[in-house]
């Protein structure tokens, strides 16, 4: 309606930015005043004035901790000029207790020596380099990341330090904050607004030429940077895919480029697009093949579903797996689950007519979150109360059905009542500090068993980890994408990454209905760069990136009708703009 009237001439639209209502914070002060002296005091006050006669001054809060009430001798001393009290600046703290504190390792491997050197190089030749550092899982990346930061800051530069998801920040940023102090900001959308602007502030000011952050952190008004390093540089969640739309990792390396600083990509499973450019000679490579201290990369064993499923749905753990987590829950040891898909049931239907219960938005299935009693669409936020009566039939016939985390959580209870349990997902973390402080328990080996979605599979460095379970190998791989087997490789390898990385060794079971599919056996021998080609050949083969380039053009809206018609009316469009132009090489579905 709104557009009609513009058109017409009746109406227009202009844009406003909303007034800012963030301002910085400032706090009060107490300071002698021109009139203070001991004398000025009673005999009682005394422990007072030596409290106040510091000419630096207190904080009025640590007046009142330590002196409880003197919020009335106070006005009186002011007016009688014995104090004055002034407002002071000061920045809101998002940084709580360092997650993980460990010591600087002594002596760097030989792949990791050769590694710093050449970033190094970059760093003095003070160019615009793009590096690649390919290194398995336990290579000891941050590592490298630290050190490079250090030649930075060495060399009077800022470095920048991005990874994809706020689950990974914590422990990231407690490794920074252990070397560096408080030399470092994070930016994040887990801050309140007024933590935002004064973590940028700072970063203005240059009391903090390191940040570390999620994918906005990009934009950090970082003015001397000499360094950006994309951690996890293969992860999706780089990608911004609303409103300004952009990839972190592709706006890292302009960054990089316009400052001429070193740009580090860092991953144990680099994007097929990124070691393509490494072929083309675009990129320089640092493999890092084995893991620090020796340790050996874990023993991964396929589970075939259909096996041990025929005629059992209690459970989503086969014998084999139980029987492990057992093992390692008597011996006192830390086990991992992942499963991605979160909820509790994902697929709701009647059990009468077989109609299942889809989203009015997005025509997917609705999932029940147990919580809220609610089914939930996991694409566009859509929810409703659960239903008794079937929208199709009218009958009482509504059943959920599947296995999300939620239930995985309740089940492992019921298997191991004796154990804490713990879970990490979106919904794990809804509140503010909640996915620090579920790491944090983990970490500090006060939770035994935890499950989570693909946010436990990246980053992290649990040492007491020595057994992982795969739920179903098989949701991402069957996902209707052309990458779905690059996506589902760098899933399992990161999340078989996480065990380990202590004294004992690791153990994987990959529960899958489909172990004799190619990728698996990659999988097993941690063989990231035979995958790499065998895909490489499907590509090249149907014309997919990196050999081409593609565009989504995506409609939506209701109804259904106007916006298959809309579809079909742009389509009809570039077929007709392909044959003017004759781009014979352009494919349009």
């Amino acid at each position: 309606m709104a557009a009609r009237l513009q058109i017409q001439g009746l109406i227009s639209r202009t844009k406003h930015l909303p007034k800012e209502k963030t301002r910085p914070k400032k706090v009060k002060w107490v300071y002698p005043g021109p009139g203070f002296s001991r004398e000025a005091f009673s005999d009682k006050d005394q422990p007072l004035h030596d409290f106040l006669q510091r000419p630096e001054g207190q904080p009025l809060t640590d007046l009142r901790l330590f002196f409880p009430h003197p919020p009335r001798l106070l006005q009186q001393w002011r007016r009688k000029g014995l104090v004055e009290i002034r407002e002071q600046p000061c920045f809101r703290n998002p940084l709580g207790e360092i997650f993980c504190i460990e010591e600087r390792p002594v002596d760097l491997t030989a792949e990791q020596e050769q590694a710093l050197v050449k970033i190094k190089r970059a760093l003095v030749d003070g160019q615009y380099r793009s590096l690649l550092l390919h290194g398995v899982t336990g290579s000891g990346k941050t590592e490298i990341y630290l050190r490079a930061a250090e030649e930075t800051l060495a060399r009077n530069r800022q470095a920048l330090i991005l990874v994809p998801e706020i689950g990974l920040v914590p422990q990231m940023e407690g490794r920074f904050r252990t070397r560096f102090g408080e030399k470092i900001a994070v930016l994040h959308s887990g801050l309140s607004p007024g933590e935002r602007l004064d973590q940028w502030r700072r970063i203005q000011m240059g009391e903090a030429p390191i940040v570390v952050g999620t994918r906005s952190a990009v934009f950090a008004p970082l003015e001397a940077l000499g360094l950006v390093v994309v951690d996890e540089e293969h992860d999706p969640s780089l990608k911004q895919q609303e409103a300004l739309r952009y990839h972190a990792r592709d706006l890292a390396l302009v960054r990089a480029q316009l400052a001429q600083a070193a740009a580090v990509l860092g991953s144990a499973t680099p994007s097929l697009t990124t070691l393509h450019l490494r072929d083309r000679k675009k990129m320089a490579y640092l493999p890092l093949t084995r893991r620090v201290r020796e340790r050996a990369m874990p023993e991964i064993s396929l589970i075939d579903l259909k096996e041990f499923r025929k005629g059992r749905q209690g459970t989503p753990l086969s014998p084999p797996l139980l029987e492990a987590v057992r093992t390692q829950v008597e011996a006192g040891r830390q086990v991992l689950f992942f499963l991605n898909r979160r909820g509790f049931e994902p697929l709701t239907l009647c059990t009468l007519c077989g109609a299942p219960v889809r989203c009015r938005n997005c025509s997917v299935s609705l999932t029940l979150h147990a919580a809220s009693r609610e089914l939930l669409c996991h694409l566009c936020g859509f929810h409703q109360p659960l239903l008794t009566l079937c929208p199709a039939c009218g009958r009482e016939g509504i059943k959920t059905v599947g296995w999300g985390t939620e239930k995985v959580e309740k089940e492992l209870k019921r298997l191991f009542p004796e154990t804490v349990i713990d879970r990490l997902d979106r919904d794990a973390v809804s509140q503010k500090n909640a996915h620090y402080q579920i790491l944090k328990r983990f970490q500090d080996q006060k939770t035994q068993i935890l499950v989570g979605t693909q946010m436990v599979t990246k980053g992290h460095d649990f040492p007491g980890v020595t057994l992982i379970g795969v739920l179903c190998a098989d949701l991402s791989l069957n996902w209707p994408d052309f990458r779905s087997g690059e996506r589902t490789f760098q899933l399992l390898a990161q999340v078989a990454g996480r065990t380990g990385r202590g004294p004992y060794p690791g153990k994987v079971f990959i529960q899958t209905y489909n172990p004799d599919h190619y990728i698996f056996e990659y999988v097993r021998r941690h063989d990231y760069l035979g995958f790499y080609h065998q895909e490489l050949k499907f590509r090249r083969e149907f014309e997919y990136p990196p050999f081409t380039r593609l565009v989504h053009i995506l409609i939506q809206g209701n109804p259904e009708i106007g916006v298959r018609d809309k579809a079909l009316e742009i389509g009809n469009l570039l077929s007709l703009e392909r044959e003017k132009r004759s781009l014979t090489s352009s494919l349009i579905y």
